[in-house]
C-alpha cells in the first residue's frame, strides 16, 4: 500500500460548524387542522422505497391517539410541497399519542421507485379535526445548505433555516441523503477518569487505506482530556491533550484537532478514536441513538462508525445503534482505496 497524500485533507464522517441536541426551541408545530411540516430533500439514489423516518419533540393530543399523514409528495415551482404524491404508495397513516414525546416515527410503505437526484419532499400533515400541538424535530447546527431545507405551512408555506431529521427506507437497507440526520434523540455523557466508562468514543473502519492526521469532536473541555486513535490492537498511535484553557467558550463546540504525526490505517481494519478524561472532573461528549443499527447508513459515516467505550483499559463494549459526534481528518488515500467495501457512506472531500 502506498498512501497518497493531498493537501487540506477532508473530514470523515464530517464535520459540523455547529452541533446542537435536537432543537425544541425551533421545532415546527402542527397545531391546528392541515397544518403541515416538508422536509425537502435530494433523492440520494434509483432504488425502491419501502419507508420513512421523522422525529418529534414534545406532544400533546387531547382524546388520543389521532391520525397524521406522513407521504412524500412532488415539489412545485415554489420549492413547496406540491400537495400531490409522487407515487400513489407513498403515504401512510402514522397514529400520534400524548405519550409520543421525543420519538423517531419509522413509517412503512408499499414499495415505489425513486429516482436519484430527485428533489422530493416528506411531508407530516395534521389531521381534520381535533385538539392537538406536535412538535416536528428539527436539528440546529446541522450540515446545511439552502438546499435540502424545512417548509412550515400554517396559512402558507414559510422556509425554515433548520437541519432536517428524516431517513428514507429502500428494499436494500437505509441510504445517506446530504444534509438530513436519521436522530432519534441526543445523549449527552459526563465523565472523568473514575468514571464507568472513562473512554468514549468511535469504533471505525473504512473500505479502502487512508493516512489519518487530525480528528474533530463535539464536546466541553471543562478538565483536561487526551484525544486518542488506537489501532486493532488497542495501541496509542496518535494522542492529542486538551486543556479547558485553550478553548473560545465554556460550554459545547466543535473542536478541530490535529496531531502530532499520522496513522496510516489499511482497509477494513478496526480502529477506535477516543476521548480519555485525565483528570477526576468531568468533560462532555454526545452521541445521536436511532431506532434500530441499520438505521446508521443513513449517517455520514454508516454502520462502520458507532460508539465505543471501555473502563480502566479492559475490554471494549461497542453500541451498533449509536452515532458519536465526531470524525476524523484524512489527508492521504492508499492507492487501493475504494477496492473494498463497508466503509459506509458520506465521505465528503
Amino acid at each position: 500500500m502506498t498512501v497518497q497524500p493531498f493537501e487540506g485533507g477532508f473530514y470523515w464522517p464530517h464535520a459540523h460548524s455547529n452541533v446542537s441536541s435536537l432543537d425544541e426551541g425551533n421545532a415546527r408545530t402542527l397545531d391546528a387542522a392541515s397544518e403541515a411540516v416538508g422536509m425537502i430533500f435530494l433523492v440520494p439514489q434509483d432504488g425502491n422505497c419501502i419507508g420513512a423516518s421523522f422525529t418529534t419533540n414534545t406532544v400533546s393530543v387531547t382524546a388520543g391517539p389521532l391520525t397524521f399523514v406522513c407521504s412524500i409528495q412532488t415539489v412545485d415551482g415554489s420549492g413547496n410541497p406540491s400537495g400531490t404524491l409522487f407515487h400513489a404508495n407513498a403515504t401512510a397513516n402514522v397514529s400520534i399519542a400524548t405519550t409520543d414525546d421525543n420519538k423517531m416515527f419509522d413509517v412503512t410503505f408499499t414499495s415505489f421507485a425513486l429516482n436519484g437526484g430527485d428533489i422530493l419532499a416528506l411531508v407530516v400533515t395534521a389531521p381534520g379535526a381535533g385538539t392537538f400541538d406536535v412538535d416536528i424535530a428539527m436539528g440546529r447546527g446541522l450540515l446545511r445548505g439552502t438546499l435540502p431545507y424545512i417548509d412550515h405551512f400554517t396559512a402558507s408555506w414559510a422556509r425554515i433555516d433548520q437541519g432536517i431529521i428524516m431517513a428514507l427506507k429502500y428494499d436494500d437497507g437505509y441510504h445517506f441523503i446530504s444534509g438530513a440526520y436519521p436522530i432519534a434523540t441526543t445523549t449527552t455523557t459526563s465523565f472523568n477518569n473514575t468514571s464507568t466508562p472513562d473512554e468514549i468514543g468511535a469504533k471505525f473502519q473504512l473500505p479502502g487505506p487512508v493516512r489519518i492526521t487530525g480528528a474533530w469532536i463535539f464536546m466541553d473541555i471543562d478538565n483536561n482530556v487526551d484525544v486518542v486513535v488506537y489501532d486493532s490492537g488497542d495501541t496509542p498511535q496518535l494522542t492529542k491533550s486538551l486543556t479547558s484553557a485553550t478553548r473560545e467558550g465554556t460550554t459545547f463546540g466543535v473542536v478541530l484537532i490535529s496531531f502530532d504525526g499520522t496513522f496510516e490505517l489499511a482497509a477494513n481494519t478496526i480502529a477506535r478514536l477516543v476521548c480519555k478524561p485525565t483528570s477526576a472532573s468531568n468533560i462532555r461528549v454526545e452521541r445521536w441513538n436511532v431506532n434500530t443499527a441499520a438505521q446508521m447508513d443513513a449517517f455520514s459515516g454508516g454502520q462502520n462508525w458507532h460508539r465505543t467505550t471501555r473502563t480502566d483499559a479492559g475490554a471494549w463494549t461497542d453500541v451498533l445503534d449509536e452515532h458519536p459526534v465526531m470524525g476524523l481528518l484524512i489527508d492521504g488515500i492508499g492507492d487501493d482505496a475504494g477496492g473494498g467495501g463497508g466503509g459506509g457512506p458520506g465521505w465528503m472531500i
